[in-house]
């Protein structure tokens, strides 16, 4: 099942070289085909909670490994109006500090038919141009666009809007689009994101690799191996898409469901294994689609958990190195376990984008 709502929002092998960086430290970074290294993006929130808190302190914490941030920090209505949801000048201020690229995410207020403005020509145009004026005003280095549910009817529209927020960023910008995957998810909720023709206009598009069960669903696995596989395959040599114009994204959280009915509750990854130690569950890691999780009870209610960890990570790596994609981003940051960081250090290094 899919229902996309992002979070908020060799098996043995993957294992050891988890464990290994746990009891050894962290390795020297393994080489990439031709020495080409993956641009590692963060995903940033405000937060809101002690749970689902501030992204601010983790991205200080791992800013030498970080390339490009992207907040979330902006909204587009239906009428083509632009919302502030919380920009912050010092964090903007720090990652430059740092040397990473700083794209604010840009997404419609809420999914589906309400990003009605992209029928008319004359508010998409001026939408872009808004943006280009946040930009300059803010010292942002450019924006990353994330449309999420939108009708698939509505696909050359939202193509021809990114196309105009090219025009109005000029050159020297950054611009990259979030998408959705398509392969097992129902045309009406990907059906908008034309790979091929956001590629080419943008720096990259960035391949959403979570939420195959979500929290609407039935429980799960949220990124399975496999499927992911068969996404990335999909994007490259059946939409043509070029490896150094997709980075893949990887989910720092799970879900959370109670048996019986309900929506599952999300649960940021570094908080999983305490959880399941409070509940006297143990963790198992699923062979199949090599993801953790672990079973309880409330009472007489059975509760599944799955959730993406560093082994996941370690896989995500993998595959983009196999595939020589262009980048891995996190959603989001803040979310993830911290060994997770311990794995990019060991399999990806230090920046080697901006700012080195």
């Amino acid at each position: 099942e899919s229902g996309w709502r992002r979070a908020a929002t060799g098996t043995a092998m993957l294992v050891g070289v988890v464990l290994l960086t746990s009891v050894t430290g962290p390795p020297e970074a393994k080489p990439f085909p031709g020495g080409w290294r993956p641009l590692i993006i963060g995903y940033f929130e405000n937060g809101w909670s002690e749970v689902f808190g501030d992204s601010f302190p983790a991205l200080q914490r791992h800013a030498e490994q970080i390339d490009i941030v992207m907040p979330f920090w902006y909204s587009i209505h239906p009428s083509g109006d632009i919302e502030d949801r919380g920009a912050r000048p010092e964090v903007v201020e720090f990652a430059h500090s740092q040397g990473m690229l700083v794209a604010p995410l840009v997404n419609n207020a809420k999914i589906g038919t309400t990003a009605a403005f992209l029928v008319d020509p004359a508010a998409r145009e001026e939408a872009a141009r808004v943006l280009r004026r946040i930009v300059d005003e803010m010292g942002y280095d450019g924006v990353h666009m994330d449309f999420e549910r939108i009708p698939a009817r509505w696909r050359e529209e939202y193509t021809s809007f990114i196309a105009e927020i090219k025009a109005a960023l000029g050159p020297g910008k950054h611009l990259s689009v979030a998408v959705f995957p398509q392969v097992d998810v129902p045309e009406a909720i990907s059906g908008a994101h034309d790979y091929a023709a956001l590629a080419g206009l943008s720096d990259f598009i960035v391949l959403m690799g979570y939420d195959r069960h979500w929290a609407g669903g039935t429980p799960g696995p949220v990124s399975p191996y496999d499927w992911i596989e068969r996404n990335i395959n999909y994007a490259l040599f059946d939409q043509g898409v070029p490896a150094d114009k997709l980075a893949l994204a990887v989910g720092g959280y799970g879900y959370d469901w109670p048996r019986g009915g309900g929506r599952a509750t999300v649960v940021p990854s570094r908080l999983a294994p305490s959880l399941a130690a409070r509940r006297g569950a143990t963790v198992e890691f699923d062979s199949e689609s090599r993801n953790p999780h672990f079973t309880y009870y409330d009472g007489s209610v059975r509760h599944d958990v799955w959730f993406q960890d560093e082994r996941v990570m370690a896989q995500r790596i993998a595959q983009a190195r196999e595939h020589k994609l262009i980048g891995l981003a996190i959603w989001r940051l803040g979310y993830e376990t911290p060994q997770t960081w311990t794995v990019l250090r060991g399999e990806v290094g230090l920046r080697a984008g901006p700012g080195r």
